[in-house]
């Protein structure tokens, strides 16, 4: 420092720290919301093209077995694998019953689980997982 300079301390200043304090929380915010928005674009993009149980079903498989070996997931991932297998036999028996109300809502119930085992993925850093069901060749 040059003669007369002085050399700002954030201690002689505290109320720098209410403004160094609001930054940070501004950025975070912003910081979580973009993280949100991520998540959200990566989830859409992997339910693309999903519309019936039996893919929803395949998908689940997938995204189960991605994330079977992660630990600290096994309870919540579970729950969720369960909750789209239940919803899926509620919808076919639905379907055979005829009932397209209670197999919609079936479906929808699938779905949601399975956007919960989606988040899990992406909240622990899995996003290469292939959730486009297979498509089995057409034999003529």
């Amino acid at each position: 420092m040059g003669k007369g300079e002085r050399e700002l301390h954030v201690v002689d200043h505290p109320q720098w720290y209410a403004v160094i304090t609001l930054g940070f929380t501004v950025l975070l915010d912003r910081l979580e919301d973009q993280i949100a928005t991520d998540r959200d674009r990566w989830r859409e993009s992997r339910m693309s093209g999903i519309r019936t149980a039996a893919q929803i079903l395949e998908t689940a498989e997938r995204v189960y077995e991605t994330l079977s070996g992660r630990e600290r997931l096994q309870d919540a991932l579970a729950a969720h694998y369960q909750a789209v297998g239940e919803a899926v036999r509620l919808a076919r028996q639905a379907k055979s019953a005829g009932d397209r109300n209670e197999e919609r809502r079936q479906i929808h119930a699938a779905k949601r689980a399975l956007i919960a085992m989606l988040n899990l993925a992406y909240d622990w850093g899995c996003l290469a997982i292939a959730t486009m069901p297979s498509r089995s060749p057409k034999v003529a």
